[in-house]
């Protein structure tokens, strides 16, 4: 089953969301979005539902409720930024993508998509950025010691670098993230991209217990995105890491064309728009997640699902920063 639809608009389009399908959205400008599914293997038994909200407003957003005759409501909030809204453009950042490049990445030649798709992530950074990489195994290797200004000279350095890599050992994940954790200061956003093929088998394995390390590790207040590659995945670990530190995570199968879905994953995570997220529903509301809400970045969007007990009118508040500049959108 393959489904695609292409929305243009005479003003800005902000959330799009399918609450029957998971969606691919790829959004061409302001005013025109690709939402797209592909599935072979399931048949499809049910209506195919999209949701388009749209706003002149640099953030939009859009509430969807549901409440049965004795029971609390339940509902759906779904929030959207511009493409790239020029405020988030003068924000300088941090950002270390962490590379697993242990044995099992030579299957299915992830290990040459990995480093293909980590090149285009450190191509488009910005001039007001820095950066580093680190690739782990069985031994932790960094492109540099710290953090490096983004040039043409450290971009062509970095990415012969990363096609020098090669795939052998086991996977220290920990050792990683902790390497790159390292190199933040608060001074700065500092984001923290990790893709992975596999589960932990060097040092803490546990994820319960990795993911208090992780949180140790993270003086910075880094945001920590993480991609995984394949089927051996410790899912768990990787979903609780990234909604710990308010990052995203996304995953991809071998067969995928990989290269294509995380280059568009590094760029959206360089681009934030909206950072310390929060959200004010203008009344009681319970049982909210994400608990912790992630940031917003430019092609993204934040949803948030919850009950609330009180029906009525309501005004909803996104509060956050634009670099230091504390904002409101209502």
């Amino acid at each position: 089953t393959v489904i695609s639809v292409r929305v243009r608009s005479d003003i800005d389009v902000k959330a799009v969301y399918s609450p029957s399908h998971p969606l691919a959205v790829t959004r061409k400008s302001d005013r025109e979005v690709e939402a797209s599914f592909e599935q072979s293997r399931t048949r499809q038994d049910r209506d195919f539902l999209l949701y388009v909200g749209r706003s002149e407003d640099r953030v939009g957003g859009s509430v969807l409720t549901n409440r049965a005759v004795g029971e609390d409501g339940t509902f759906l909030a779904v929030f959207a930024p511009a493409v790239a809204p020029a405020d988030a453009a003068a924000v300088p950042k941090d950002v270390v993508f962490v590379l697993d490049t242990s044995g099992s990445m030579r299957e299915h030649d992830k290990i040459g998509q990995a480093k293909r798709a980590l090149t285009y992530g450190v191509n488009v950074l910005r001039p007001e950025d820095r950066f580093n990489v680190v690739a782990f195994s069985s031994q932790t290797r960094p492109f540099r010691e710290g953090l490096v200004p983004v040039t043409a000279e450290t971009k062509a350095a970095a990415a012969t670098w990363i096609g020098d890599l090669r795939a052998a050992g086991g996977t220290w994940i920990e050792r990683g993230l902790q390497t790159a954790l390292a190199m933040g200061s608060k001074e700065r956003l500092f984001l923290v991209v990790c893709l992975t093929d596999g589960k932990p088998t060097l040092g803490e394995v546990l994820t319960s217990a990795l993911v208090r390390t992780v949180n140790a590790a993270n003086v910075s207040n880094a945001r920590v995105f993480t991609f995984g590659v394949g089927f051996d995945l410790q899912v768990e670990l990787l979903d609780e890491i990234a909604e710990a530190t308010r990052g995203a995570r996304d995953y991809v199968l071998p067969k995928d064309e990989m290269e294509i879905v995380t280059s568009r994953f590094f760029r959206k995570v360089v681009e934030p728009v909206l950072t310390d997220v929060e959200v004010d529903f203008g009344g009681v509301v319970h049982d909210v997640y994400p608990s912790k809400l992630p940031d917003l970045f430019a092609g993204g969007q934040l949803v948030v699902m919850g009950r609330y007990a009180e029906p009525g009118r309501r005004t909803v508040r996104l509060r956050g920063k634009v670099g230091a500049k504390e904002v409101e959108y209502v």
